[in-house]
């Protein structure tokens, strides 16, 4: 995960990973609970990735979901966000919570037995308005060209500075580099597939209900799918010459632990 998100938040998450909850009962699954927390906080860290050192300063990320909840955001422009405040209806009652971990858990309860479908309901809400957010902050970007001549390890150590030349080399190792034209479809949304790529260098575009998301190098493409083995959520198409590395979801324990954090660290679809 990456260190964009809240501390206390990312407090939270490790605490996911335990054998005990507090929280327990009757269609009460906090594994569902956590994921859509990670889930959201992913789609928070990439919003803040993109609004790194923009104008205005900060913006609100305000979502009212189908889900009869509304979550409150703040993004600054130093790669940072914090949660404002959630609330949730249970029982009529309108309930409100400064904390995210407890308004997920709150909608799951409010909607059981069907708290899968509300809390998947509310992730994608979140994914949408945070889509939303970096079309606005990536709108009239120029395209990002490759660097002819530059070498595969030139392109990845400036693609992913925040990994060691060891690390670096095993996801070299583990990979197979591709080079794509413009105008090329990576991945077509609601298709099967077991690839992600690594973009090393150019600009791809993420076709979302929001508008057209525009990624440069150092963006992890296409992991959701391979991960949770559903079909791809978006369609994904070259802007200009792309150069990739491609990882099949069979080769993710090969890569360092150092790599694995970073795919929680870019933007994912």
């Amino acid at each position: 995960m990456s260190d964009h998100g809240d501390p206390g938040l990312r407090h939270e998450i490790s605490e996911a990973s335990a054998t005990t909850s507090s929280w327990s009962g009757p269609n009460e699954r906090s594994a569902y609970v956590d994921a859509a927390l990670v889930r959201v906080v992913r789609a928070l860290d990439a919003v803040a990735l993109h609004h790194t050192g923009r104008r205005p300063r900060r913006v609100e990320v305000v979502v009212d979901t189908a889900a009869q909840s509304t979550l409150e955001f703040e993004v600054g422009h130093d790669g940072r966000w914090s949660f404002d405040e959630g609330s949730w209806v249970d029982e009529g009652r309108a309930q409100r919570s400064r904390l995210l971990r407890p308004v997920i858990r709150g909608v799951a309860r409010a909607s059981r037995p069907a708290f899968r479908e509300a809390l998947d309901t509310l992730v994608q809400d979140v994914e949408i308005a945070c889509a939303a957010r970096i079309a606005a902050d990536t709108e009239g970007l120029p395209s990002t060209p490759t660097v002819p001549g530059q070498s595969l390890e030139q392109l990845l150590e400036a693609s992913f500075p925040g990994l060691s030349p060891a690390d670096r080399d095993a996801l070299r190792t583990v990979t197979t580099p591709l080079d794509l034209g413009a105008g090329t479809t990576l991945f077509v949304e609601g298709a099967d597939g077991d690839e992600m790529l690594f973009l090393l260098g150019g600009t791809v575009g993420v076709e979302t209900r929001a508008g057209l998301v525009r990624l440069g190098p150092g963006s992890v493409i296409g992991d959701r799918a391979p991960l949770s083995g559903t079909p791809r959520d978006a369609t994904v198409r070259a802007i200009t010459d792309v150069a990739v590395l491609v990882l099949h979801a069979d080769e993710i324990a090969a890569l360092p632990a150092a790599v694995r954090d970073a795919l929680g660290a870019k933007v994912a679809f």
